[in-house]
């Protein structure tokens, strides 16, 4: 194991976060092996998480602090998606 990574350890909140990130996709794949249409799926859930989003915090603005940082890591979490599948792409070119 790499010495930067042989005390890697998650907060108790990060550990939640995955846990909640990991069960909701569980759910997004036990709805979708139903026969729901991925559009359906997604828009059901996002204005449920929205609703509670709102409701859960003080303010708007804590909010939409919350969401810009939801925003940002899917969109990371997206851009890691897309080298991971060209660079798998590139790998099957050169073999």
């Amino acid at each position: 194991m790499p010495k930067d990574l042989a005390d890697f350890s998650l907060t108790s909140e990060e550990e939640e976060h995955f846990i909640a990130a990991k069960e909701t996709a569980n759910l997004i794949k036990d709805l979708a092996s139903r026969g729901i249409p991925p559009s359906t799926i997604l828009e059901g859930a996002l204005s449920q998480m929205l609703t509670q989003l709102f409701v859960s915090t003080s303010s708007n603005s804590e909010a939409l602090d919350i969401l810009s940082n939801c925003l940002s890591q899917a969109s990371e979490n997206t851009e890691k998606y897309e080298n991971l599948i060209n660079s798998l792409i590139s790998s099957d070119e050169i073999h």
